[in-house]
């Protein structure tokens, strides 16, 4: 028969489920020998503390790793048009303006400052344009990487409408939920 020659305690449970680990160790040097009680030979055992821990920073390796052959690219001071492809989807700001498919964050912010100053319409003005000339809609997916926020928000502007965002959530994956309040000086045929 085959007999076991690992042990990988991830909890480090010193003398706890697997007795026979009686000391924590390192990632750099992970596994200590052990006589294993049941077999007259010694058994490698793995019992990093810090193991949970390893994940973030495997991670944050991993994409360093991607983003260092960019790191002088970036601090060259290139036009946004001149850089990667990879770099200009991911910058939001040009010369201290936000590009083009993240407008939407001006519009976003400008709302919330128009709410936080007291200055949307009174309770009697959106009870009326409720009736009249609005309606809330929910939009999900990948609304912001793929700009359909932009396309959405930009339609009712087009057509001299408001909006409203009610709620936003994003959700795993750049999936987000929006709930959105779309109201429309000519009334609700209009929406």
């Amino acid at each position: 028969g085959s007999r076991l020659h690992f042990i990988s305690d991830i909890s480090c449970d010193i003398g706890g489920g697997i007795e026979s680990l009686h000391d924590s160790t390192e990632i750099e040097d992970p596994f200590l020998m052990v006589k294993d009680p049941a077999e007259a030979s010694d058994v490698m055992m793995l019992g990093v503390d810090i193991l949970p821990s390893e994940l973030p920073r495997e991670a944050s390796q991993h994409f360093g790793d991607y983003l260092f052959p960019f790191v002088a690219e970036l601090a060259s001071g290139a036009e946004t048009e001149e850089l990667a492809p990879e770099l200009q989807g991911a910058c939001i700001l040009e010369k201290g303006s936000l590009r083009g498919r993240f407008g939407y964050i001006s519009k976003m912010r400008a709302e919330k400052l128009r709410e936080l100053n007291g200055l949307s319409a009174s309770n009697e003005e959106l009870t009326q344009l409720q009736l009249e000339g609005s309606t809330v809609v929910r939009i999900e997916g990948h609304l912001f990487d793929t700009g359909l926020i932009n396309s959405a928000l930009d339609v009712v502007e087009e057509k001299d409408g408001r909006f409203h965002i009610l709620e936003c959530l994003v959700g795993p994956n750049r999936k987000t939920s929006l709930l959105l309040q779309i109201s429309m000086d000519q009334g609700r045929p209009q929406v």
